[in-house]
């Protein structure tokens, strides 16, 4: 789930029981706790993360940080004096007596301290982008909002969704009803989770109509977006599972790629050492042969619609052998990191050996084409004689003889 304008329209309001209060701490984990205490002496947190934001009566186990130190010392004895919403924006303004707060929850979100004049003060990070800068010693400007008249005219759901960033559920809801934001914005709180079949949850200010799935009302809507993102959080294991899971999909798709590469190269072989001794004797290009980079090195030859870069100086079977290798050493790769997710996630299971049967061809470079033939192919001079003289038989296809079964290819008359 990703909070909206409209949630936090919701979330401005509510924090508005924090006017009046004072910070009195402030810590730093995977979110940031902002401990707010008021005339009631009672403590409440508003936790914060790059895209949400919620108020608890839970604090969490957090330490402060030099963040958090520069802050607590510059505003720590001031009270809240007003919190509101930045336009129809993802961004929230704690104002105190000389300074002003600012919470971003936009892209990887900001915390950002400015004076009253809005001169920039500290940041979470400071960042440059097209229209604006959040850099110390610079005026703060804020993110771009909508048009606020905009509200209060009826937009179709496209436009709700690429400007207003309502996000589907609610421009369906507006462009269904023939409502308005500013109509949207008016409705009662009313507080709840919905729960989708898949088992995620969404938290929202009012009753969604659109909405079939079940739901459990909340008092606040605090309240709702804390349960969502708890059921959100990972622990250290299901990070690093996630992280690991992402390695072997990252490396899966390298040897894919080198070994699609390779077989490309291999069946144009001939054309393609063709089209290099042309190109470096005529600096003519023909086919498969693309294009041609002086200032590289390369050169790009065209197969089955993929366009693949070679070297101009190296050999062509040299350069099949680095991709196989590299096709090999990726998958060796995805083998360490499973194993290596076995052993450090979960429970230990014993690693499942596999039930492929070593075959003599293996000590050769193989595929199975999409006809279903077996290619086996000598990694040099000597590896070919060996495959022709001990394991072909009369039956096989010499690629290099079309014409001729193997038993009668000129290979062996040769012999």
């Amino acid at each position: 789930m990703v909070l909206t304008p409209v949630e936090f329209h919701y979330l401005a309001k509510e924090l508005e029981v924090l006017e009046g209060s004072v910070l009195k701490n402030m810590k730093r984990a995977e979110n940031f706790d902002f401990e707010f205490k008021g005339l009631d002496k009672k403590a409440l947190n508003l936790i914060v993360g790059k895209d949400f934001c919620y108020l608890t009566n839970k604090p969490s186990e957090a330490e402060p940080d030099g963040f958090c130190n520069f802050l607590l010392n510059k505003i720590g004895k001031e009270k809240v004096q007003k919190v509101e919403q930045n336009d129809f924006n993802k961004v929230l303004i704690f104002s105190f007596s000389s300074f002003n707060l600012v919470f971003e929850f936009i892209g990887k979100g900001n915390i950002v301290l400015c004076d009253k004049n809005y001169l920039i003060i500290t940041a979470l990070m400071q960042r440059e982008f097209r229209d604006r800068k959040v850099l110390i010693g610079e005026i703060y400007v804020f993110p771009k909002s909508p048009e606020m008249k905009g509200l209060n005219e009826f937009k179709d759901e496209k436009t709700l969704v690429s400007e207003f960033h309502l996000g589907k559920i609610y421009a369906q809801q507006i462009a269904r009803k023939d409502l308005t934001i500013k109509k949207l914005l008016e409705r009662k709180a009313s507080p709840r989770v919905y729960f989708s079949e898949g088992g995620e949850k969404m938290a929202a200010p009012f009753e969604i109509e659109s909405l079939r799935e079940k739901f459990e009302l909340k008092e606040t809507l605090s309240q709702a977006i804390e349960e969502v993102y708890d059921s959100r959080k990972e622990t250290k294991e299901e990070i690093i599972k996630r992280g690991q899971e992402k390695n072997a999909a990252k490396f899966e798709r390298e040897a894919k790629e080198f070994e699609e590469k390779a077989k490309m190269l291999m069946g144009c072989l001939s054309e393609v050492e063709t089209a290099i001794r042309v190109w470096k004797r005529e600096k003519k290009l023909i086919g498969p042969a693309k294009k041609v980079s002086e200032k590289n090195g390369t050169i790009v030859v065209s197969i089955e619609e993929n366009d693949i870069e070679i070297p101009l100086t190296k050999d062509v079977r040299k350069t099949i052998d680095e991709y196989f290798a590299k096709a090999k050493k990726s998958r060796a790769k995805i083998g360490k990191t499973k194993e290596w997710l076995e052993r450090s996630v979960g429970p230990k299971k014993e690693m499942p050996k596999s039930e492929k049967k070593a075959e003599w061809f293996d000590q050769f470079r193989n595929f199975v084409t999409s006809d279903g033939f077996l290619v086996i192919l000598g990694k040099d001079a000597d590896t070919n004689e060996k495959l022709i003289k001990k394991y072909c038989k009369k039956d096989d296809i010499c690629p290099a003889c079309p014409y001729s079964r193997l038993a009668f290819c000129r290979y062996q008359k040769r012999r």
